[in-house]
């Protein structure tokens, strides 16, 4: 019999080679996709997270805790008049005064600039944030309310300044 001779393969086509560097493209395709579905997943369940702290009441909580952070640097800027430090602070977290907002009684950095008579600075917060100036503290009391007790000339004066400068 005669002898076999081994079984030589040719050597892979390119069109063989191409087929190989697609698959392997495919695969990094997938995988970048699993990648952005698992972010997108993340994100769902940080959003259903905080809806259900919405939902249990448990946000003012959160917001709460936020603000007492910032709280006494925020307090100070405000009773020193100190308009530096509050945009200091708003570098920090853009959000720092939508915070405060967000609670339904409470003492605004407007509330403590008007009781120190830091118009200035009342005024600059009332640019800002103008719903301050209608929120009422713990004790039913307005930001104006607590500057005519205390300062009301210079108070009426800075919001007339206040008012030709916005209307233009």
């Amino acid at each position: 019999m005669p002898e076999k001779s081994p079984i030589t393969l040719p050597p892979p086509a390119k069109e063989e080679k191409k087929l190989v560097e697609k698959e392997v493209l495919r695969e990094d395709e997938e995988a970048k996709h699993r990648v952005r579905l698992e972010l997108e997943i993340e994100g769902l369940l940080f959003s259903l997270v905080i809806n259900l702290y919405i939902y249990r009441g448990l946000v003012n909580d959160i917001v709460l805790l936020r603000v007492m952070d910032q709280d006494q640097q925020l307090i100070n800027a405000s009773q020193m008049g100190d308009v530096d430090t509050l945009y200091a602070l708003i570098q920090k977290d853009s959000y720092v005064l939508e915070h405060i907002d967000k609670l339904p009684f409470a003492n605004s950095p407007l509330h403590f600039a008007a009781s120190a008579g830091c118009t200035e600075f009342a005024m600059e917060i009332m640019k800002l944030m103008p719903s301050f100036a209608w929120k009422l503290n713990q004790d039913g009391f307005s930001p104006i309310h607590l500057a005519l007790q205390n300062e009301p000339k210079q108070w009426c004066l800075g919001c007339y300044n206040l008012m030709a400068s916005l209307s233009g």
